[in-house]
Order: structure tokens, then sequence, then C-alpha cells
């Protein structure tokens, strides 16, 4: 045996110890790294982690981890997990490459992939973790599932109004939203009124659904108002925060924080748009609203002029919907 290194370890600095070695190969790693107790507590993190979620490692160390990179609703089922570990030395999640859900210190939520290990010594369990942030190859998977379900429901679709429920279903599943609306002008082309809708719990925002088929909207109202005005998305990063939202206390109850709404344009003429609704508050950035104007640009090949004319919302239906929200035509807060 020898103690010299063998020719695929990697150079090691004259005079270094094993564990500066050590802690200047994590640093330099591409990948966060992150280790931590049996309780949960940070011992490790190394510069990827730091930029990865944007605490330093002075920060983290000693905090426990699941108020620092897991989102609210996991953080039971984690905590659950390691002291399931710690009472029978059992998890399912080890040394296996994982996509999950984690925030940043800004609370953004994100993909990443992970990959778990244990140390092996029994009486001091300790986890260690590899991450990378994955969002943009999850973007990318989400753009192609909308375009191909668009370009799916155009070749199914038997009527405009198939095309109209399937595409609000279809591009809201791919692009995971809860609830979806599609607007176009009314005869008159002075008011804005919901064709269709869908949504993915449809007992959640039953409310809120009865009350966006009731509502009219003018030019430069709500979001599908502005996008009418402007010819450009708009978008709520928190609904509950934007006064010019008038059903913010509807979708308050409904679990909806945020929305964002395409205009469907051929050439400088409005045809509608298209409203969906998630239950992150967040800022869609550029590239999601490229990705949804270019998905508008598609359905715009269709003949979106008589998409209306054969809804699923039928005139009388509206009448009613509307009727019976305060009694009149609701063109403001039906919140």
């Amino acid at each position: 045996m020898t103690d010299e290194p063998s020719a695929i370890d990697p150079p090691r600095p004259a005079g270094a110890q094993p564990a500066d070695y050590v802690r200047s190969v994590l640093d330099r790693a591409h990948e966060a790294f992150i280790a931590i107790d049996a309780g949960g507590f940070v011992i490790d993190w190394n510069r990827q982690a730091e930029r990865t979620f944007g605490w330093t490692r002075e920060e983290a160390v000693g905090r426990v981890l699941a108020h620092l990179i897991i989102p609210e609703r996991d953080r039971d089922a984690h905590l659950r997990g390691l002291e399931h570990y710690t009472e029978t030395g059992e998890a399912p999640i080890l040394d296996r490459r994982l996509e999950m859900t984690a925030i940043d210190r800004a609370g953004r939520e994100f993909a990443v992939e992970v990959t778990i290990s244990a140390d092996p010594t029994p009486d001091i369990p300790r986890f260690y973790a590899f991450l990378h942030d994955i969002s943009e190859r999850k973007r990318g998977e989400r753009v192609l599932r909308a375009q191909n379900a668009v370009a799916h429901v155009f070749v199914e679709a038997q009527s405009t109004a198939d095309a109209a429920r399937g595409l609000l279903a279809e591009l809201g599943a791919a692009m995971d939203w809860e609830f979806g609306a599609w607007w176009s002008p009314d005869e008159a082309g002075e008011m804005l009124v919901c064709r269709s809708v869908w949504s993915r719990e449809p007992t959640a925002t039953a409310e809120f659904e009865d009350i966006t088929l009731a509502l009219e909207l003018p030019r430069g109202l709500a979001l599908p108002g502005r996008a009418w005005e402007t010819g450009e998305p708009a978008w709520t990063a928190d609904l509950a925060a934007d006064k010019r939202f008038p059903r913010a206390q509807a979708a308050g109850r409904a679990g909806l924080h945020a929305s964002l709404c395409v205009p469907l344009l051929q050439g400088p003429q409005f045809h509608g748009a298209i409203e969906y609704f998630g239950h992150q508050s967040f800022e869609p950035d550029e590239s999601t609203r490229q990705i949804h104007g270019a998905i508008a640009t598609q359905i715009t090949g269709f003949p979106l002029t008589h998409i209306a004319e054969h809804s699923e919302v039928s005139a009388a239906t509206l009448c009613r919907l509307r009727r019976r929200s305060r009694g009149g035509r609701p063109t403001v807060d039906l919140g």
C-alpha cells in the first residue's frame, strides 16, 4: 500500500489539511451542498448554496433547514421524514435523484433536483444533499407541453366552442395554473364578458367562477380590460394588494393570489384575452410572459371571431348570472 495519490485524484494544495481540502472542493462545486443533523439544523452550506438560496453560510449554519429552503406546506412532511429515519434508519428518498420544490430567501419558489445521502454512523445521523436549480429546464418542458396541447386542441376541436374550452384547460394545466377565463367583447364592442372558464379544482373556485362569469369589464379595468387597452400582457403579482383588481376578496377565498392576462390579437384587432390565476404570489418574469405571448400568437391562427358566438356560456346564462350578482350589471367590485 502507498500513501501516494492516484493519477485520477485532484491535486491537493501543498500543506493543505484534509478538512481544508474538502472545504475548498465543496466551495468550488457547481451544485449547492447542504448538510444537516438529525434535528434538521444546518451544519454546512457551500458557496453555491449561498448563490442559489440567498442565505450566507454564516446565516444558514445553525438554523433549521425547513425554515430556509422548504415551502411552508411541505415542512411537516420533511420533519416527519427526519423523525422516521432516526427511529427506523429507513428513508425511501435517500441515494435517489429527486425533483422537489424549494424557496429562496425572497420567497421565490423554484424546482430543484436533489440527491440526499445519510452518514452511515448510526449514533450521529447526518444528511448530505447536493441540489441544483432546474427551473429553466422545467420551464422549457412546460412550454413544450403547452405548445403541443394547443396544437392538439386545434386538431381535435369540432367547433370553436370546443376550441375555447380545450385551450383554457390544456394550456392552464400545462403551465401549472389553477383557474382560467376566456374574455371577449360583447356585441356592442363596449364591454368584455367572460365566455368560458376552467378550474383545476372546481369546488374550491365555484364562487370565484360565478363572479367571473357575471362580470362585465370596460376597457382599462382589471387585467382583461388593461390587456384590451394596451394590447400587451398584464399581470398582478399579489391580488390582495392590487386595488385595481375587482375580484380580490373572492380570489383570496379561493386561494388565488397571482394572475396573468394575455391579449388575443390578429394584427391590430383585439379579439379577446385569456386570463390565468395561480396559488402563489409571484411576478411573472420576462420568459414567462414571452411564453404566454407566443402561445397566444399560436391561438390567433384559429378563427377567433366565432368563439364568442359559439361559446359554452349562452347569453341567457350570462344575463341570469349578472342578475344574481347584486341585482344589476356588475362592472366593478364583486369581491
